[in-house]
């Protein structure tokens, strides 16, 4: 005979679920001679399953279907199979019945389509579910078995070792025989020690199926009648039983649990529990045995030590001498349960589950008592293996409670050993005191005092009748204050307290059906919980405080803030997500979070929330937020702490969760960050592109000082990979957070008078000539000072702007030894012996050192940062001069304008945009935006000069200048900062193949500023654009034509100062910059102004010939100089048609291009920031 196997279940198909009932019943069929030819998974949908019944009906004798018998809304596998093989659907009456006591037993209400469940194909061999609701059943068709089994592996693994296998057996016409012992205490490896030669043996066979404890010995045999397999079977059984003694629960009994029902149906007794680390999972496997209710009398979870204490009587001073978890602890609930559920044996558990200890001991210790009416016997479980997985303790634990309980009824009627006497003298009957005949005067008159009595005067009555009312009000009202004051808060914490031993119970012991309208996807640690409130989507914890509370869906009614957990009034409420919230599903999740919790004082909801506010120690030592939604636990950094109007009142929507894109999102982060009212160094908990955010905001009006105020405190969800560490050391208060508008409020924030604003650094710069008191080192060094403003450099782009002439002297010393040549060309042949070949970017070969220039970098694309300040802040130093006027944008659409006309200027020819539709397309425009806004900042702010610039105008009718406009709207006011302040971020029109430091060019030193520029070469310039000449003579003129034009330049206005020019025996290049593209000196000297001679650099001939390109050669024939020039412009910085070939050929984005140009890397300090409006 084959067979084949179809599971069925949409976590099969998509692999979020092992197929663990398709290998169990290989295992199974196969001892029974079975060949299973095929092995299958569909989903829950009527037509998969209807194709894949078909297919197998075709083509094998048995087809067993596991899963698919609930109450599927697509048709379940039963209606499937009725309709293929023409067998109507008929309730089973039995089965109906065994549905109903299951639901009994469980103390669950029925659903009203759970009769379905109960109706089979007419005609069908029905295998009862012991535990669960929906039966088996076999049908035939044709010479053809089918069977339908439950998918839960832990229905299905009994249901056919207690029905399925004898059923095979019958089928098999008696000539195969399965039995089944069942054994506790013992592990596989004992088992398979002790059984081996047992287990050798082919007819009978005898395998075995150990977990948690627990194990499976099947004993199959062949013969020719059921008779003689059974006669094969017996005697193994029997030595199974011999040799394994106590440990065997039962034969052909099907679980433990079932055992010990079955035991106490014989016996006649009842049987009570009380768990504590176990989370009803004891009464939960009790009830799942039909029958149960006839034995089984309560089971009470008491996690708690009040519930120990006042539920089952466990003393109090057990509880504060020993602990919770102790052999006394568990010894007093196992008699309180017994005399609660007035039962003959009550079972008590305790112990520590984990994951964390308790009371200093270790997970997995766990003690389990048995009670009966005058003796306790008490267990200590230690997982010696060091397991510490919750569920494997919270099994285990059961198991061997069901277990003592098994071995206590099979030793009746004597009575098992290791029991201890219960010592419970009984207590005094208090006499019963007569009434007395006579009431004593005495009390007579005190009630004719102060009650109206027969004979008072109406003036008495009254003055007696106000006396009473005032009383009753003083009573009315100290029971109010008691019970706002006292016993609802106790109750209140009462109740999470409760909650939280159920949420830190991992996959607690919850009916399914309890859970079948469960988000896909949803937790395990949330099924207690949901079981409980289907409204449930998260747990929030701060770890320090009270704040550790489950989190309720939103309802658009506020519901939530006005009732508890269980939908009870309540002044504390719980908190609950935004209305607008979507957690529907685990991919649905907004970006930015907003929870609502109420702050009504007695330390409980939100009450501890307010700490937050004006107590930077609070901050510091509660940095981090764990908030687990429904889908995923997550944790937390919180990166603000601000008071905000509620949406409808404010300018600032903080309950915004849904974006048009990354920079909107950043506008928002940024948004956040700025009404901080603490001040976060740059790098501590940043926002980027991509992060998720989370607000948690509780009414905050008293201080505030205005209706609708909330206190919020904002944090980014850790990303993958990143510590859940975080220092904040460095925040301090925040004297420029913007407030709402009706604050009223006062604050170390608000109160302060030190800035927050960013400002100005110090610049590292090389050694200036010009600066006749600095060092005279020969080797041209660098040193590090404040530059005074009046010599900062200026800058301009390559075209159009006043500043980009690059005429700023550079800054290498010249050496008075230096070496020259023979050679009269650009590049000299170097006397290091350590010299390798390479291929110059304009495709000549010359020799260099091993000095080589840096390579391309392939760095990752850095992400662009929420701002913290508002741009307001910087658009005050955004400040051009054209044509002599002052252009001051103070706006966003403003400044669009502005950078759009700067990019048309600079960049503005279609050949640079890219492919429309391709990654690449405007993306060398958008740096170029970018680079000018933050030039222009650095300009204003650090320089304090405003730039000049020459702009063309923009005709938005123009489909290129629109084109321009709208990409410059995408990044306007995203701008390159360093520590809060803007970077140097000069910019030209191409390189001859690597830019410049700035050094080399002008005064400051700008490591950052010198890498490779693939794109610039002389082939790629040209298609980009088609009007710039790649190398060109930019000067030619006699050696003393040369003199005078140095001489002037370095003159100036001293008229009285003669710097004394002087060459060598040829005009040449005698030290080049790493890249052999720079020359950094000449042979060519002057006399310094306090008479030192000095070398002539590259950059003063650059500078003093007005040279189109800082990268040069020369040549000296004896008569005349002349010097070719490479590139265009000052060449430090941002190459335009460099990044114009980046984007077009690589598909580089903006962010890319500038952290190319600019060094924006984890490890530089240079960071991209997105503006805040």
């Amino acid at each position: 005979m084959n067979a084949e196997i179809i599971t069925v279940g949409a976590g099969l198909v998509l692999g979020n679920t092992a197929n663990t009932s398709g290998q169990f019943l290989s295992h199974e069929l196969a001892a029974f001679g079975i060949e299973v030819t095929q092995v299958s998974a569909v989903g829950a949908d009527e037509a998969s399953v209807r194709q894949a019944l078909r297919l197998a009906l075709g083509r094998s004798d048995l087809v067993v279907l596991a899963g698919g018998l609930g109450q599927e809304p697509g048709g379940s596998v039963l209606e499937v199979v009725s309709q293929e093989l023409s067998l109507p659907l008929e309730l089973h009456e039995d089965s109906y019945e065994r549905i109903k006591e299951y639901f009994v037993n469980t103390c669950r209400p029925m659903p009203p389509d759970a009769e379905k469940q109960a109706r089979l194909p007419r005609g069908a061999a029905v295998f009862p579910n012991d535990h669960g609701t929906a039966p088996g059943c076999a049908v035939s068709r044709y010479g053809q078995q089918i069977f339908l089994l439950p998918g839960e592996p832990r229905e299905l693994m009994p249901m056919f070792s207690d029905y399925v296998a004898p059923y095979l057996s019958n089928c098999a016409g008696g000539t195969i025989v399965s039995r089944t012992v069942g054994v506790f205490g013992l592990t596989e490896a004992v088992l398979t020690e002790r059984l081996a030669d047992l287990m050798s043996e082919a007819n009978p066979n005898v395998a075995l199926y150990a977990k948690d404890g627990e194990a499976i010995l099947r004993v199959t045999a062949h013969a020719a009648n059921r008779a003689d397999a059974l006669a094969l079977c017996a005697p193994v059984v029997d030595e199974i039983c011999r040799r394994l003694g106590v440990n065997v629960y039962g034969v052909d009994v099907g679980s433990l649990q079932k055992a010990v029902v079955a035991l106490l149906l014989d016996k006649q007794m009842k049987i009570a529990t009380a768990e504590s680390c176990t989370a009803g999972l004891l009464s939960g496997r009790l009830t799942e045995v039909a029958g149960v209710s006839s034995v089984f009398e309560c089971g009470i979870a008491a996690y708690s030590k009040e519930i120990k204490h006042n539920i089952l009587g466990v003393p109090n001073e057990t509880l504060d001498r020993y602990g919770a978890v102790s052999p006394e602890t568990a010894r007093d609930m196992a008699v309180g349960a017994r005399r609660v559920g007035s039962a003959q044996l009550g079972v008590g558990i305790t112990g520590v589950a984990g994951p964390d200890t308790s009371e200093g001991k270790p997970v997995g210790t766990v003690y389990v008592a048995l009670a009966d009416e005058k003796r306790v016997w008490v267990k200590k479980i230690d997982t010696k293996d060091g397991a510490v997985d919750r569920e494997y303790v919270r099994y285990l634990a059961v198991s061997h409670a069901l277990d003592l309980v098994r071995r206590y009824l099979e030793a009746l009627p004597t009575v098992m050993a290791g029991g201890e006497p219960l010592l419970s003298p009984a207590e005094p009957v208090p006499a019963e005191i007569p009434e007395a005949a006579v009431a004593p005067p005495r009390r007579k008159h005190f009630l004719r005092s102060v009650l109206p009595w027969k004979g008072d005067g109406r003036a008495e009555i009254i003055r007696k009748c106000a006396i009473l009312a005032v009383f009753l009000l003083l009573i009315a009202v100290a029971a109010t204050v008691l019970y706002l004051y006292v016993l609802q808060p106790m109750n209140n914490q009462r109740l999470y307290n409760q909650l939280t031993e159920l949420y830190d119970v991992d996959n607690p012991s919850v009916i399914e059906s309890e859970l079948a309208y469960a988000p896909d996807g949803m937790l395990s640690q949330f099924n207690a919980l949901y079981a409980r409130n289907s409204d449930v989507r998260g747990w929030l914890k701060i770890e320090g405080t009270n704040i550790n509370y489950p989190v309720m869906r939103g309802d658009g009614q506020n519901f939530y803030r006005s009732h508890n957990f269980d939908r009870q009034y309540s002044i504390y409420g719980v908190p609950y997500f935004d209305t607008n919230a979507a957690l529907v599903s685990a991919d649905s999740v907004n970006r930015s979070l907003v929870i609502y919790g109420n702050n009504a004082g007695g330390g409980q909801m939100f009450s501890d929330l307010t700490n937050y506010y004006d107590d930077l120690s609070f901050l510091r030592s509660h940095p981090v937020i764990e908030m687990n939604t429904i889908y995923r636990n997550a944790k937390w950094k919180i990166f603000s702490v601000m008071v905000a109007a509620s949406p409808e009142d404010g300018d600032f929507d903080f309950t915004r969760n849904t974006f048009a894109d990354e920079t909107d999102f950043l506008g928002f982060a940024g948004g956040i960050r700025v009404r901080s009212l603490y001040s976060y160094p740059d790098g501590v908990v940043d926002i980027q592109e991509g992060d998720s955010l989370l607000l948690l905001a509780t009414p905050f009006s008293d201080v505030a000082g205005f209706d609708g105020a909330y206190l919020v405190v904002a944090a980014r969800q850790v990303r993958d990979g990143e510590s859940e560490e975080v220092d904040l050391g460095g925040v301090t208060y925040n004297s420029s957070a913007v407030m709402p508008g009706g604050w009223k409020g006062q604050s170390s924030a608000t109160d302060s008078t030190s800035s927050s604003r960013p400002g100005g650094s110090a610049i590292t710069r090389g050694t200036d000539p010009r600066d006749e008191t600095s060092s005279s080192s020969e080797s041209g060094g660098s040193t590090t000072l404040t530059e005074p403003v009046s010599e900062q450099p200026s800058f301009a782009p390559a075209s159009g702007t006043t500043a980009g002439s690059t005429t700023a002297p550079d800054t290498s010393r010249p050496s008075s030894s230096s070496q020259t040549t023979s050679t009269t060309t650009g590049r000299p042949t170097t006397t290091s012996t350590e010299s390798t070949t390479t291929t110059n970017t304009n495709g000549s070969t010359g020799t260099t050192s091993t000095t080589s220039p840096p390579t391309e970098p392939n760095a990752a694309v850095p992400p662009v940062l929420a701002g913290s300040h508002p741009e307001s802040y910087y658009l005050q130093y955004c400040r051009v001069i054209e044509s002599g006027v002052k252009i001051e944008p103070d706006n966003r659409e403003e400044l669009q304008m502005l950078l759009a006309r700067i990019v048309k200027t600079e960049l503005g020819k279609s050949s640079t945009f890219g492919t429309p539709g391709t990654a690449g397309y405007m993306q060398a425009q958008k740096a170029q935006a970018i680079a000018a806004y933050t030039t222009i900042l650095y300009s204003n702010q650090v320089e304090k000069a405003i730039p000049e610039m020459s702009l063309k105008s923009l005709d938005l009718s123009n489909a290129n200048d629109r084109a321009i406009y709208d990409a410059v709207g995408e990044v306007a006011g995203i701008k390159i900062l360093s520590n809060g302040s803007p970077v140097y971020t000069p910019y030209f029109a191409f390189s001859p193949g690597a830019t410049a430091d700035n050094q080399y060019v002008n005064v400051l030193k700008l490591p950052y500023s010198g890498v490779v520029s693939k794109y610039d070469n002389e082939k790629t310039i040209r298609e980009l654009d088609a009007g710039q000449v790649w190398e060109r003579v930019s000067y030619t003129g006699t050696r003393e034509e040369l003199a005078e034009e140095i001489t002037a330049y370095l003159r100036g206005s001293n008229a009285g100062y003669n710097p004394e020019v002087a060459f060598g025996d040829a005009v040449e290049v005698t030290r080049w910059d790493p890249y052999e593209t720079y020359p950094l000196s000449l042979s060519i000297t002057y006399v310094d102004k306090n008479g030192v001679s000095r070398q002539l650099t590259g950059g003063r001939l650059f500078a003093a010939l007005g040279l189109r390109s800082p990268a040069f050669t020369v040549s000296d024939d004896g008569e005349t100089v002349t010097i070719r020039t490479r590139g265009n412009g000052h060449c430090v910085g941002l190459s335009q048609l460099g990044a114009a070939g980046y984007a077009k050929y690589e598909n580089w984005d903006y962010k890319r291009i500038l952290s190319h140009y600019f060094s924006i890397t984890a490890s530089s300090s240079h960071r991209l920031v997105a503006p805040v409006w």
